[in-house]
């Protein structure tokens, strides 16, 4: 049976994902994710296609790219047959090492790209290997705040669409925990030492998400820093204890994802 033709054009932008073949890690080594890293900025330079967001996980990768021209599938067999060879070579094996094709699905950067990028970023954290997004190496994250734009995505085109700071993603987090209990983000940090639900989830996910100080957070929402900690304590306390706050919180972690 032939294979559904995949869509291809120019300026589309791909959250693109691919997996290893049963579930197999194709990243066993520092030196491996470094590889791919090379193949990656080996197939923008002879594809010319712009990078926006990577994540590269044990067993998979996610990457959100834009094509300029119609040439998805050349610049994806470029890169995973590349990066199959090498693995194959350093291990004495052959075969595929990724899952079939790899997965494509074309979304609206206007409307999408700070989600995606943000579902990119926090995958190691929801994965576990991680507490904060900044302690995986293998991620673009820390290029959205770094200063200097030396590395592989394409910074000046993704700045006219997402402000590229550490404060963007704070404030779109603090934002998601507010709509979940129906408040606005000023309502959080106004309403003194009235340290309600909303407001301690709020903590909570700062705590957990960005690398803000509990000083940093207690000056945001106008209380002390032991505060911070005893509110933080005591989502994860609720977390463990109660399924309807754990499923809250998940609810607002998957948010970001969509």
């Amino acid at each position: 049976m032939p294979r559904p033709y995949r869509l291809q054009g120019e300026n589309c932008l791909y959250l693109i994902t691919s997996r290893g073949n049963d579930r197999k890690t194709v990243f066993p080594s520092e030196n491996d994710f470094r590889k791919f890293l090379e193949y990656l900025q080996k197939a923008k330079e002879r594809f010319n296609f712009r990078l926006y967001a990577y994540c590269l996980m044990p067993s998979y990768y996610h990457l959100l790219i834009e094509t300029l021209k119609p040439n998805l599938s050349s610049i994806m067999h470029y890169i995973n047959s590349g990066y199959t060879s090498y693995y194959n070579n350093k291990f004495g094996i052959r075969g595929p090492l990724f899952r079939g094709r790899f997965k494509s699905i074309i979304v609206d950067k206007d409307s999408y790209m700070q989600e995606l990028t943000g579902f990119i970023h926090l995958d190691p954290v929801h994965g576990r290997l991680v507490e904060l997004p900044e302690e995986y190496r293998w991620s673009s994250y820390m290029e959205y705040s770094a200063e200097k734009s030396d590395g592989i995505i394409d910074k000046g085109a993704i700045s006219s669409v997402i402000p590229l700071n550490e404060e963007h993603y704070r404030q779109f987090m603090l934002e998601a925990a507010a709509r979940k209990y129906g408040k606005t983000p000023e309502q959080l940090f106004h309403s003194g030492n009235r340290t309600g639900k909303a407001k301690k989830v709020a903590i909570y996910l700062l705590r957990r998400l960005t690398d803000m100080t509990n000083q940093q957070i207690g000056e945001s929402f106008g209380i002390t820093y032991s505060a911070v900690s005893k509110a933080a304590c005591l989502v994860e306390r609720m977390i463990n204890e109660d399924s309807i706050t754990r499923s809250e919180i998940e609810d607002l972690i998957k948010h970001l994802k969509k």
